[in-house]
C-alpha cells in the first residue's frame, strides 16, 4: 500500500492476444494463516484492475489501477 504494509490482490483474468486482462482486482484482508484460520474472516474488496502485457516469452509489463493510484512494472523470466 502507499504506507508501504504489504497487501494481497487476487484476479481471474482475460486472455487477449498477447494481454490478459483483470477486469476486477480483489484485496484480501482479515485472514490468518495457521491453525486459527477462519474463512468467516477473510473479506474481498474490489479496488481496481489489472493487465498484463507480454513482448515474448520472456518478457512483459503488468500495469494497474487501485483506486486513484496507477502503476506500471517490467516483468521478466528469472
Amino acid at each position: 500500500d502507499t504506507e508501504g504494509a504489504q497487501d494481497w490482490y487476487i484476479a481471474v483474468g482475460e486472455v487477449h492476444g498477447n494481454r490478459v486482462i483483470f477486469p476486477e482486482l480483489l484485496q484480501i484482508s482479515g485472514g490468518v494463516f495457521g491453525p486459527d484460520f477462519d474463512p468467516e474472516q477473510v473479506t474481498e474488496t474490489v479496488v481496481g484492475s489489472a493487465t498484463f502485457i507480454w513482448a515474448g516469452c520472456d518478457a512483459g509489463t503488468m500495469k494497474w489501477q487501485i483506486g486513484s493510484q496507477r502503476g506500471r512494472m517490467n516483468l521478466r523470466r528469472l
